[in-house]
């Protein structure tokens, strides 16, 4: 079915801002196939989220514990969330600050679920590239150095992706 979306295609981007960002908490909380460890809501605020979520297996950040925090603007769902990991990362898409940079967070679209955006930090993670993202340290290494920039990443989930820091 090509054209305009409808309510029961894609009901989220017809939805007040409350109740879409309810609705999203609530889906992405409740999906079976991400590894979400804890959901909840800061400050009392559905508009402040921390997800802490654990690293995939075989991929370079496997067995660590890492937290994001999504920061929604006035304007959702027209407007996307700014994600940002509060574990310090490496990575060629997370910035010294932790903010990510990715293709469904950039060019937003109501039709996105922040279940999307999910699995599209996990896919990062799982696969990091050097193309696109930051032009920062990591970014550089993956690409002068892919074995090096693994034992760095591999050193950081170590140090700073520990269960005892969620």
């Amino acid at each position: 079915m090509g054209g305009k979306s409808t309510k029961e295609e894609n009901p989220i981007e017809y939805m007040d801002e409350n109740t879409a960002l309810e609705t999203e908490f609530n889906k992405l909380k409740k999906c079976p196939d991400l590894p979400i460890v804890k959901c909840e809501y800061l400050n009392n605020s559905n508009k402040h989220w921390k997800v802490c979520f654990l690293g995939s297996d075989c991929s370079p950040y496997e067995d660590g514990y890492f937290v994001i925090e999504f920061i929604f603007r006035n304007t959702f769902p027209k407007n996307g969330p700014e994600a940002i990991f509060k574990t310090k990362m490496f990575h060629p898409n997370v910035d010294s600050n932790g903010h990510v940079c990715i293709n469904l967070l950039n060019s937003w679209n109501p039709k996105y679920s922040l279940v999307s955006v999910f699995y599209g930090i996990l896919e990062i993670m799982d696969h990091p590239v050097a193309s696109g993202g930051y032009g920062n340290e990591a970014r550089n290494l993956l690409e002068k150095d892919e074995e090096a920039f693994y034992r760095k990443v591999e050193e950081y989930t170590i140090n700073y992706a520990k269960k005892e820091l969620f």
